[in-house]
């Protein structure tokens, strides 16, 4: 940081004195909770550009010192780089020598301008083993000296008086009243706080609560909290009638205040709901927008308890929350446009995929059928993910079924996901890669081989059914249902092919975990035992290990994920249509599974024999 400079150039208070600091902080930003470091740089600049090396070297120390980002909640961190790049970063508290922190603390008792004399002051505070203290206090002085009001929260003050406010906690025995002053200035601050100000009285009530302070206060405070609310809420402004409703609420629960606090919540679910009709009525541009703010509203009025239920009538209102979920969740799914990527060009591929399986005999060709590249050999995990593509992490996503129903979501607008929702981002990426990379493989080589092997060949059902019974992966008397899965496929009936399918792999997945020693079955509390569905299969520990990693995650995005087709699900409950019989997802999981059941036949073949076996 200072390294800039000659570490051994000696600089001393007087070169303070003569540097010109005043007339610096002349150009300084308007607003006095922002930070001057940029003109301490630039003037530093200047100064060396001059051959003043001693005044450089101070305005530099000076600016790193301003550079750094408050963290006030961080006690043990209060200081922050501004910038991080690979190779280095901006000033954090190590990077200053002990007599660099013992020139600030000469300065501070000369600094006059109080954003300043406060982060120096802290700084020597944070970085000294002497007169702590005493510093900790010059700089809450110093805080409490910068505006607090509406114009300058959002430009510094809030991490600022933050700041103040909890060093003036930790010092408080014996602070000769400060901490106390503090808090009737934010108390101040409250009252006077207008309207008109949008959130400043609800940041001034967050301040205030974060530390358990104005308690004495509490009915005012949220008195004018609900007042607020009701005011925007009169005014059509929903969304800020809610951030009151919400402080308002936090206020009650911290003082036990069951019935207040459930009232407020209630207000929070009505005005949740007058913004979900508003956007419906509103048309198809906000039917998404309306299928978000029904779910909001349903999710704040399944959170009342049961003993105020009855009172407000939460089981009406959920009802018809849900008809009208139904009906933005239509909307959108009409409003949706079709995105047209541009073709691709898969003539090379199909001819090739053509000319591999025709003029073969039948064994030969469904050999080659089946040896077509699956995502076991091409896939890739992306875990880098996030990093190549940082904007999936801070855009929303929300999956439709055809009748309008969410499935599924996954929130935007965070880059530092915790580790689920970061799971949950590549595991999204990659179901969207998977999709296209289904669709390329049944388009260009799938539905064009599959042709061919019907015009060339008489295709029995008991060919295949004696594949089965030679495939050790196969479960006993599963043999026949199966020859016929894989039959009707090839004579394009995939409406029976699928809905014969489903149940064929649950029960394969479930036997085979069974056999590595898994327990596939829930124990209830009446003591009955039910099977565990294929979901719940495919998360037990042993089946990424003992399927295969690849493979785990094709049947997961096949038939169970609802972000994709989730065929087990759709199968079950009687949604899939005819349609989506035939998409791509629903043809390759039936190739997907015949190249299981005949690559495994064929190598315990060849195990018998002797011979070389093959892939999957």
């Amino acid at each position: 940081m200072t390294d800039q400079f000659q570490v051994d150039l000696h600089v001393s208070i007087n070169d303070f004195r003569s540097c010109g600091w005043r007339e610096i902080l002349v150009s300084k930003p308007r607003i006095a909770t922002e930070s001057p470091y940029v003109v301490f740089h630039k003037a530093s600049e200047q100064a060396a550009g001059e051959g003043r090396l001693e005044h450089a070297k101070i305005l530099a120390l000076l600016g790193a010192a301003c550079s750094m980002r408050l963290n006030p909640r961080n006690p043990e961190n209060p200081f922050l780089p501004v910038w991080i790049s690979q190779e280095t970063r901006s000033a954090v508290p190590e990077d200053f020598h002990g007599d660099d922190i013992s020139l600030f603390s000469l300065i501070v008792a000369e600094m006059e301008e109080p954003w300043v004399k406060a982060r120096l002051a802290d700084l020597v505070h944070f970085r000294s083993s002497q007169d702590k203290k005493r510093f900790a206090e010059l700089a809450i002085d110093s805080y409490r000296r910068l505006p607090l009001d509406a114009e300058t929260w959002h430009r510094g003050g809030r991490e600022c008086w933050t700041r103040g406010l909890r060093l003036a906690w930790m010092f408080k025995k014996g602070d000769g009243g400060r901490f106390r002053e503090l808090e009737v200035t934010i108390l101040s601050a409250f009252e006077a706080a207008g309207i008109e100000e949008k959130f400043f009285a609800i940041r001034m009530a967050e301040l205030l609560r974060d530390l358990d302070l104005g308690k004495a206060k509490r009915s005012q405070i949220t008195k004018k909290l609900k007042e607020f609310g009701d005011g925007f809420r009169d005014a059509g402004d929903q969304a800020s009638a809610q951030q009151y409703y919400h402080e308002a609420m936090a206020w009650f629960h911290a003082g036990k205040q069951t019935k207040e606090k459930i009232e407020m919540q209630v207000r929070i679910a009505v005005s949740l709901a007058v913004e979900a009709e508003k956007c419906l009525s509103a048309g198809p541009n906000s039917a998404l927008l309306a299928v978000i703010k029904f779910g909001n509203a349903i999710e704040a009025y399944r959170d009342i308890p049961n003993d105020f239920r009855e009172k407000y009538q939460v089981e009406e209102r959920l009802q018809e929350l849900r008809l009208g979920l139904s009906a933005a969740g239509q909307q959108t799914v009409q409003s949706l446009e079709r995105v047209q990527l541009p073709a691709v060009d898969l003539t090379e591929e199909v001819q090739a995929a053509t000319r591999a399986v025709g003029g073969k005999p039948f064994q030969e060709a469904l050999r080659v059928f089946t040896s077509f590249p699956s995502w076991t050999r091409t896939g890739l995990f992306l875990a880098d993910i996030p990093e190549q593509n940082p904007w999936l992490s801070m855009a929303t996503e929300t999956i439709f079924s055809p009748d309008g129903r969410v499935v599924a979501s996954t929130p935007g607008g965070n880059l530092c996901r915790p580790g689920s929702e970061q799971e949950d981002l590549v595991s999204g990426e990659m179901l969207f890669q998977y999709g296209i990379f289904v669709s390329l493989v049944v388009e260009a080589k799938l539905r064009p081989a599959m042709e061919v092997i019907r015009q060339e060949h008489a295709l029995q059902e008991a060919y295949f059914t004696e594949i089965a019974q030679r495939s050790p992966i196969v479960p006993k008397s599963r043999e026949l249902a199966l020859g016929k899965v894989f039959h009707y496929g090839f004579q394009q009936d995939f409406i029976t092919a699928i809905h014969l399918l489903v149940p064929q792999v649950e029960h394969m997945v479930r036997i085979h975990l069974k056999n590595a020693g898994e327990t596939t079955t829930t124990l209830n509390d009446d003591g009955t035992e039910t099977e565990k569905g294929l979901a719940s299969l495919l998360r037990l520990p042993k089946a990424d290990t003992h399927l295969g990693q690849d493979l785990a995650f094709e049947l997961r995005a096949l038939f169970c994920d609802p972000r994709g087709p989730n065929l087990r699900n759709n199968v079950a409950h009687g949604l899939l249509g005819v349609a989506e019989c035939y998409t791509p997802h629903a043809i390759y999981a039936w190739w997907r599974m015949l190249t299981l059941v005949c690559n495994a036949a064929w190598n315990e073949d060849h195990r018998i024999s002797g011979l070389p076996l093959q892939s999957d």
